[in-house]
């Protein structure tokens, strides 16, 4: 286990990193160096293992919290640091304290001021924020000094090993009505990954706005099979003779494009429409765009 300090534009005195770690997960030393809860760890052996890192890094001691995906954000002078309340955000104005928490597909989200005033960690996933996080986060430190906010967002899971399912695009018409604007449409938009990979229907396009986000790939899947769908009525019925066409993509357009565009343009006499999906060796498989292949 090694500890990787972050770059970031901290004030002064401010650091944050993250735990990394090259053991395979089914590998027995793993829990060696395991430094969470959920393993179900003896309190012996975790605490060991956190004793290990607080070493390695120099730290005088270091504040730990139970994660439990709901909305309690805590100032660590309301207890010791024996104590370990459950919580998913934790902040201080103490000098020398140092604050943690544990994550896999959530994100570790430290937040400060352009001072240093104060800094706070918080365990951000889609369940948190869904509960109300964020503002029980800005309800609980203090107000930004000096020039505003400074954050930094830490690693986590990847999309190959974590993908957002249809829970998480089921709860957005519930947050979105805590949310209301002036414009016409709803505050909060999904891209359209959310839904493709949740195997949900995408929105209607009037559910977007104007579209302000699209180059984002917000409301881009929408709008481009709209599109198609108006124009496909002037393509012609035929060829005179044989034509053959070939259209790579990434991994994840692949089958709203086999299903939609594809399947139709194959219906065209004496075209033939061939799609190859394309994995991202250069950016890694996790990167399924088309637009960085």
């Amino acid at each position: 286990m090694s500890f990787v300090f972050a770059r970031w534009p901290a004030p002064r005195g401010v650091f944050a990193g993250y735990t990394e770690s090259k053991i395979r997960s089914l590998d027995i030393p793993r829990r060696e160096t395991n430094i969470s809860f959920s393993l179900g760890e003896p309190a012996a052996a975790l605490k060991q293992s956190r004793d290990l890192l607080r070493q390695r890094v120099g730290l005088r001691n270091i504040q730990w919290i139970r994660q439990v995906h709901g909305n309690q954000v805590l100032e660590s002078s309301s207890f010791t640091v024996d104590d370990q309340p459950e919580a998913d955000g934790i902040w201080t104005r103490e000098i020398g304290s140092s604050l943690a928490v544990t994550t896999a597909d959530c994100v570790p989200v430290v937040l400060t001021d352009s001072l240093g005033s104060f800094v706070s960690i918080s365990h951000f996933g889609w369940r948190g924020a869904f509960n109300g996080l964020i503002d029980s986060l800005f309800d609980s430190i203090p107000g930004a000094r000096g020039l505003g906010y400074v954050a930094w967002i830490g690693p986590s899971i990847c999309g190959k090993c974590y993908e957002v399912g249809a829970d998480v695009v089921n709860q957005l018409d519930e947050l979105n009505s805590g949310y209301s604007t002036d414009f016409g449409h709803k505050f909060i938009f999904l891209s359209d990954e959310f839904y493709i990979l949740a195997g949900k229907e995408l929105p209607d396009n009037s559910e977007y706005g104007e579209l302000d986000l699209i180059e984002n790939g917000v409301g881009q899947v929408r709008s481009f099979l709209d599109n198609f769908n108006e124009e496909k009525e002037k393509l012609p019925k035929s060829f005179n003779e044989k034509r053959v066409f070939s259209i790579v993509t990434g991994t994840l357009a692949y089958e709203t494009l086999t299903e939609n565009v594809i399947s139709y343009l194959n219906k065209i006499e004496n075209l033939t429409v061939k799609i190859f999906r394309i994995n991202n060796d250069f950016y890694g498989d996790s990167v399924t765009v088309a637009g960085l292949l």
